[in-house]
């Protein structure tokens, strides 16, 4: 009498599970890296979007929106913001020239990176100001920093780290 088998072994479907476990922990990990690139690219659209209110405004007021932020004291690299607009994600002065505004979409590990900074130079003689630096952090990859500003902090008591920055061109 002769047996047929039907069906599988033990081993070969431990071996089809494992494989599938390997394949899906390979594909969770490439879908992570590109949700963080394409929040990163999200972040250089909004700031390039930042940039382009920032140049309307100056056209229209010759000079930038103050930023409720100066560096105390002088050349020390520690920031104090007295302004929500600096330390959330919003200048104020922009609302007629970008609408909504535009936000961090959120996911470091340190939750006081999701966010976009925006500080001003020192005001001339007549009270204008005419450079600014946006801050932002990318998630992959290095920083870009156009501006070379040195490490900073913008929250009292966390250690200075480089932020991506754009200045105006």
């Amino acid at each position: 009498m002769e047996h047929h088998k039907k069906g599988f072994t033990l081993v070969e479907l431990l071996v089809v599970i494992a494989i599938i476990g390997l394949l899906s922990t390979m594909l969770i990990i490439t879908l992570q890296d590109s949700r963080a690139k394409a929040r990163d690219a999200r972040r250089r659209a909004d700031i390039s979007t930042l940039q382009t209110a920032m140049a309307l405004y100056y056209h229209d007021n010759t000079n930038y929106p103050p930023s409720g932020c100066e560096e105390s004291p002088p050349g020390s690299g520690r920031w104090t913001c007295n302004s929500m607009s600096a330390v959330q994600y919003w200048i104020p002065w922009l609302q007629e020239y970008i609408t909504p505004p535009p936000r961090d979409p959120g996911s470091h590990a340190n939750p006081n990176q999701n966010m976009y900074v925006y500080m001003t130079d020192a005001t001339d003689q007549g009270g204008r100001t005419h450079s600014y630096a946006l801050y932002f952090m990318l998630e992959k990859g290095p920083q870009e920093n156009n501006c070379n500003i040195p490490p900073t902090s913008f929250i009292q008591g966390e250690p200075a780290v480089t932020w991506s920055t754009r200045c105006p061109d």
